[in-house]
């Protein structure tokens, strides 16, 4: 898949295939397999393999959002509908381990679309690098995708991170980064042009994110 190396705008031919490594970037290898019920059998994904957390029974609160934690308890996130939770363990390009977890659900939105929402935390093995270098890296893998409608840090959340959009003829990612002692989080949300949340949605699930300490 070629297009992770170029830097031009991402376009009609190219949007499949980049969407599907943004989404690797991420740590939401196989979105399209959300679906799937909670708790099937480890999925080989290429590099990566995946095994569905089984959650306990969901409960919106009052305003109709579920409390999603992900599955090692490593932090919390708000949900406006039934999530699922993940834990993947696979290898880097450079031949790393790498393990992560996250909570993902795709949920129903306007034209018979969805909207993905995603939250994971990733953490490599043996990785030496500091977390403001690890978070450029990651900026920067994510930036060879296509070109970023637009980008700017986040100084008012623990860890500071970056917020991002990027679009193409299909769908629309906006993005949080966070870079950790030991890894990194991913907010990601995705919807069809068609089928966008208001903005109160997105900046109460990004908003909502908090690492747990353990």
């Amino acid at each position: 898949m070629a297009c992770r190396y170029l830097p031009a705008p991402m376009t009609t031919t190219r949007s499949t295939s980049c969407i599907v490594l943004a989404l690797g970037l991420a740590g939401a290898v196989g979105v399209a397999i959300a679906a799937e019920p909670a708790g099937t059998p480890a999925k080989s994904q290429g590099k990566m393999t995946e095994t569905r957390a089984v959650a306990p029974p969901m409960k919106p609160g009052p305003d109709g959002w579920y409390d999603a934690n992900a599955p090692d308890g490593s932090f919390k996130v708000r949900i406006p509908g039934m999530f699922r939770g993940f834990v993947e363990t696979g290898t880097s390009d450079a031949g790393a381990i790498e393990h992560t977890v996250g909570v993902r659900a795709n949920l129903p939105a306007a034209f018979g679309s969805e909207v993905t929402y995603t939250a994971s935390c990733i953490q490599q093995e043996g990785d030496k690098r500091s977390a403001k270098e690890r978070l450029q890296a990651v900026i920067d893998r994510w930036d060879a995708l296509g070109s970023m409608l637009y980008r700017k840090q986040i100084d008012s959340t623990s860890p500071p991170g970056f917020e991002f959009e990027m679009a193409d003829d299909f769908k629309v990612m906006r993005v949080r980064l966070f870079a950790l002692a030991r890894g990194n989080c991913t907010l990601l949300l995705t919807w069809r042009p068609v089928a966008k949340p208001s903005d109160a949605e997105i900046a109460k699930f990004f908003d909502s994110f908090a690492l747990i300490k353990r």
